[in-house]
């Protein structure tokens, strides 16, 4: 089917390409690997069907999903390989950044309630989770990916 979306003649207009993307990625973390191998793969015919902020808006849906620091480093190395404007994908990078930052804060802590927690889940119908917008901050510069930069978090300084 990915393949199809890039298809000159398939059923999949042009102007609908972004959202068939979107729809497989938003899928899972299955489709959202294959979307991102895919692009990863074929991105000379990928950047000859789309334009520069499609391929944008591409990568930030990619990255939005993305949080983990290997997520982080493969789009990364990507955007380095690719050697795309730092415009193109800077936002993509600073999301998947500030994913993989909270993920890395939170994500054991979630993991150990939810397990501690787990029937009163199963017997309550609606669950809320408290915000923790004021728990990170964010840094408007994209750094290599490793866990001491991912550790510290994501700075907010208002943007």
């Amino acid at each position: 089917f990915i393949n199809m979306i890039l298809n000159n003649g398939s059923q999949i207009l042009p102007q609908d390409r972004l959202a068939a993307f979107a729809s497989i990625y938003n899928a899972g973390n299955f489709g959202l690997q294959s979307v991102f191998n895919y692009v990863s793969q074929n991105f000379s015919r990928l950047s000859s069907s789309f334009t520069a902020s499609q391929i944008s808006s591409l990568f930030n849906g990619i990255a939005s999903r993305f949080t983990t620091i290997g997520q982080y480093s493969e789009i990364y190395a990507l955007a380095n390989n690719l050697q795309l404007s730092n415009t193109t994908l800077r936002s993509a990078l600073l999301t998947a950044q500030a994913n993989a930052a909270w993920s890395n804060q939170f994500i054991s802590s979630i993991t150990n309630w939810l397990q501690e927690n787990s029937t009163a889940i199963v017997s309550t119908t609606t669950t809320t989770i408290g915000s923790t917008e004021n728990h990170y901050t964010r840094s408007d510069d994209v750094t290599k990916p490793s866990a001491a930069n991912i550790r510290g978090g994501y700075n907010d300084n208002g943007r």
